[in-house]
């Protein structure tokens, strides 16, 4: 009996358990409340359920709203959800849409969840024109990235010898550039704009 247990003994090796692979993958969101693409929205709360843990990275940095809102958003974490609360009244019959840019990550990992948008209107119809484009300094000929691309309405400018759109109007739509300078701007109005690119 001795010699079995000194056998079982020398048989047995102590060692850390090993993990699976590592995890690569972005969180999943599992549901929208109000849902994505919402019209005749009137809620002051927006909830976003992804399937595991996420955290906010760089969030003052990498989410926007479009149009811009005088009033930010306040974004935050509750467990595997993001609560998004509105702090301001929004224009009747407009396409929002929240953009969370590469901000949202899982917990363990950090993988981010790049490119999520919630969009909602207050209207009965959601805008659904888009625009894609590039980014350029005109003086070096490099792209642009990750620059501002404001759309405004061509009309608003009433002063042709001094470009006043900036100072005297609002943008009507925001887009943003990826680092290399790509831009595509979704949820546009049918009109005529003026476009900028701010840095």
């Amino acid at each position: 009996a001795l010699m079995a247990v000194g056998l079982l003994c020398r048989c047995a090796s102590q060692a850390a358990p090993r993990g699976g692979p590592r995890d690569s993958l972005a969180p999943k969101v599992i549901s929208m409340l109000p849902a994505f693409g919402t019209t005749n929205f009137k809620d002051k709360r927006i909830v976003i359920e992804f399937d595991e843990y996420v955290q906010l990275k760089e969030l003052q940095k990498e989410f926007f709203t479009s149009p811009f809102m005088t009033k930010k958003p306040v974004v935050l974490l509750r467990g595997k959800k993001v609560q998004i609360d509105l702090k301001e009244d929004l224009d009747s019959n407009r396409t929002y849409s929240l953009n969370f840019g590469s901000s949202i990550r899982d917990n363990n990992e950090g993988n981010p969840y790049t490119g999520l948008r919630y969009v909602f209107s207050t209207g009965d119809r959601i805008d659904s024109l888009l625009m894609s484009g590039m980014t350029v300094d005109a003086m070096k000929g490099d792209t642009v990235g990750n620059v501002y691309i404001l759309f405004f309405d061509a009309r608003a400018d009433s002063i042709p010898a001094y470009d006043s759109t900036l100072f005297k109007s609002k943008p009507l739509s925001v887009g943003r550039s990826y680092p290399n300078g790509i831009f595509i701007a979704e949820n546009l109005q049918p009109i005529d704009y003026r476009i900028y690119a701010l840095e």
